[in-house]
Parts: structure tokens; C-alpha cells; sequence
């Protein structure tokens, strides 16, 4: 079962990393804040962008991930 619910988790992830203009940005803001560890502020995550270990991760104020990028923030350091 935890196979499934990764691979669906991962699905979502792929759908909304892709979806392009505001409308996409926002609807990264609104389904990502929840994953994040921590959230102080604003953010904004344009298409593209891959993030693994989510709740690892705590994010300030006026934080931007670019187009494309790798964000990777796996417990104790591993991949």
C-alpha cells in the first residue's frame, strides 16, 4: 500500500510542477504549503521544479524556486 500511495503522492507532485503561468504558481502555493516543514512567508515555486523531502525543509519569507531546479533535502543527508 505505501508503494501506491508514493507512486500517487508522486503523480500529483508531476501534475502540478507542470502546470505553467499564475494559475500554476498559486496552485503550487495552496497544495505544497502543507508539505513543507515549515513555512514563514511567501513563496513561489515556478514549473518544473523537483523537491524531494519536503518535510525537511523550512522556508523563510519572499522564498523562489526557479524554473528547473532540484531541490533535494533527504534526512541525515542521503540519497
Amino acid at each position: 500500500m505505501n508503494k501506491i500511495k508514493k507512486l500517487l503522492f508522486q503523480i500529483y507532485i508531476s501534475f502540478l510542477s507542470s502546470i505553467p503561468t499564475e494559475l500554476g504558481n498559486r496552485l503550487r502555493y495552496i497544495a505544497y504549503k502543507p508539505l513543507f516543514k515549515s513555512v514563514k512567508g511567501r513563496f513561489s515555486i515556478d514549473t518544473g521544479v523537483t523537491i524531494m523531502g519536503f518535510e525537511n525543509i523550512t522556508l523563510g519569507d519572499n522564498v523562489a524556486f526557479m524554473k528547473n531546479s532540484y531541490i533535494y533535502a533527504h534526512d541525515g543527508g542521503g540519497c
